[in-house]
């Protein structure tokens, strides 16, 4: 999950500039990377070994007025894992969106949104996590809003 979030900054770093040569056309770049890590389920207390693909979809609208509007989209495809302590089988579902919005300096907005869920088979409980982020920077570089909502339940 935090491979996502570095992967998306990157898309954010590199996409304005990209975007800011093609004046107001859309930007859009699709990505497959490879995921084979271990990721830990708080709700069975065991680390799971997950692999599979990651999809993710970048796109970037530089409006009249020069500032970009960029949209990060990933989502996870074909993703399994199994647990290491249990063997027990599971499967990663999720996606993040990440939104900027700005001309590479203040003022600017960042949203992002990730929904991860790594589901587990039989009666090994299901992790859900929900995580939200808004952040709003004014002309003057300071912070206006500042926005985290974070939930984890197991069902």
């Amino acid at each position: 999950m935090i491979r996502r979030w570095y992967i998306l900054m990157a898309l954010a770093i590199i996409t304005p500039a990209v975007a800011a040569q093609a004046a107001t056309r859309l930007f859009r770049e699709q990505v497959f990377y490879p995921v084979d890590e271990q990721t830990f389920s708080f709700c069975s207390g065991e680390w799971v070994h997950v692999a599979g693909t990651i999809h993710g979809e970048a796109q970037c609208l530089l409006d009249t007025q020069g500032a970009f509007h960029c949209q990060f989209v990933s989502n996870t495809q074909d993703i399994l894992g199994m647990g290491l302590s249990s063997g027990a089988s599971y499967r990663d579902v999720g996606e993040s969106t990440v939104a900027v919005n700005g001309d590479g300096a203040a003022p600017f907005t960042v949203t992002e949104d990730q929904i991860f869920h790594l589901i587990g088979t039989g009666t090994v409980p299901n992790m859900n996590l929900k995580f939200l982020l808004h952040l709003t920077v004014n002309a003057n570089g300071t912070v206006t809003v500042l926005l985290t909502d974070f939930s984890l339940d197991c069902r």
